[in-house]
């Protein structure tokens, strides 16, 4: 007796809403645009840190550089949005430091997160994969990385220590 294929994955299987971490200051205020923009910037590079992990445990490094060489410009773009939000937000050297934990925090919980689905990862990463490879714009990049994740996402905290 053989055993069951492993589900189809369904909607998107990584979390699309990315955590902000908050200003250091109660006194560093952001407009409803820039708090929006920076969303989604944090979305997008969430969406990014998913993808390399996935490519680099399941052998996809083709698939992500693909999406890289397409998206590439526009990535960096939201990546600027980042490093500006987190010198804003917590000044030039702890807001590059804050940034380093918090994009390796990105990186630590997905590939947690990755290690509890077992066989499923890599077939749920090869979906995603499938999925941002049929956007052809930075906009239907960002409309795909602010899509809601399925229910249950991974539930893991994204604010680095102490935040």
């Amino acid at each position: 007796m053989t055993a069951p294929p492993p589900p189809a994955p369904v909607g998107h299987v990584f979390p699309t809403q990315a955590d902000v971490p908050g200003p250091v200051s109660s006194h560093i205020k952001l407009s409803s645009t820039e708090k929006s923009k920076v969303q989604q910037a944090f979305n997008v590079i969430d969406l990014k840190s998913d993808l390399m992990v996935g490519a680099l445990a399941c052998n996809m490094r083709s698939e992500y550089d693909a999406f890289m060489r397409r998206f590439q410009p526009h990535i960096l773009d939201e990546q600027h949005v980042m490093d500006a939000y987190f010198h804003r937000a917590s000044g030039p050297y702890s807001g590059q430091k804050i940034e380093d934990t918090y994009v390796t925090l990105l990186a630590n919980n997905r590939s947690v997160s990755g290690s509890s689905e077992g066989s499923n990862f890599c077939l749920n990463n090869a979906a995603e994969f499938g999925a941002v490879m049929k956007l052809h714009s930075p906009s239907e990049l960002d409309q795909f990385a602010t899509d809601q994740a399925p229910p249950d996402s991974f539930g893991i905290p994204m604010s680095p220590p102490g935040r």
